[in-house]
């Protein structure tokens, strides 16, 4: 099965598809997860992500101390910085690449804890990174959409109803997980669960959403306390 073949698999027909997941090959959505990110990225850096992050500043401003607005108001120049706004975006796609690693040995781990049959890292990586293709087309749907906005908050999910008052919230952080992109990403992930772990694909699905829920709430908890600190 040619490399194109397997992606068009993967994404449409998991079930058949990841018998056929091995060897080096994993390698290619997870270095497309990284240079998309860090593509598009450094691509909206100066009109959508910039502001955004000045405004954040101005705020922690206004509760600081003339001397505290001083190192404040060169951090908001450093934002202008193209070589910053490079090393910016390079570090957040490598934290893409990062992010892979550490779900797939959340999911090794659930997928123990819920008595799956023991399989090693080697295993369950490989279908995590060919699931951050979801990823991939996600970030491609929105990359136009957010220099069309000039807004970071593109949401398929039910936070898209939420008032801009919110957006970046903990309630916003929760909801934008809950969204199509996710549950295709489950549903390729639990394939695999069902294949090397011996569960019935409902349990496969469970194992995921609980996971999903755990990554969400946490995710809602650090932006709760970022808010706290950032006024």
């Amino acid at each position: 099965m040619n490399i194109f073949t397997k992606i068009i698999k993967v994404l449409f027909a998991p079930i058949q598809a990841i018998p056929e997941l091995k060897g080096p090959d994993w390698l290619l959505p997870f270095i497309l997860t990284i240079v998309v990110a860090t593509v598009t990225t450094i691509v909206v850096y100066p009109t959508v992500l910039a502001p955004i992050a000045e405004q954040q500043l101005d705020k922690q401003m206004e509760k600081m101390s003339p001397e505290q607005q001083k190192g404040m108001a060169m951090a908001k120049e450093q934002l202008k910085n193209p070589t910053v706004q490079m090393v910016q975006s390079i570090v957040g796609g490598v934290f893409q690449g990062v992010g892979i690693l550490i779900i797939a040995l959340a999911v090794m781990a659930m997928g123990a804890i819920m008595g799956g049959r023991s399989v090693k890292f080697a295993v369950i990586f490989p279908i995590v990174s060919w699931a951050s293709l979801v990823g991939v087309i996600e970030n491609l749907i929105k990359f136009p959409l957010m220099l069309a906005k000039e807004s970071p908050y593109i949401s398929f999910s039910p936070a898209a109803f939420l008032d801009l008052e919110a957006m970046g919230g903990p309630l916003h952080t929760f909801l934008n997980q809950i969204n199509p992109f996710a549950l295709w990403w489950v549903a390729i992930v639990s394939a695999g669960l069902t294949h090397h772990l011996g569960f019935a694909r409902r349990k496969s699905v469970t194992v995921l959403l609980i996971l999903g829920a755990v990554g969400a709430l946490m995710s809602m908890l650090l932006s709760a306390i970022g808010l706290s600190f950032g006024g």
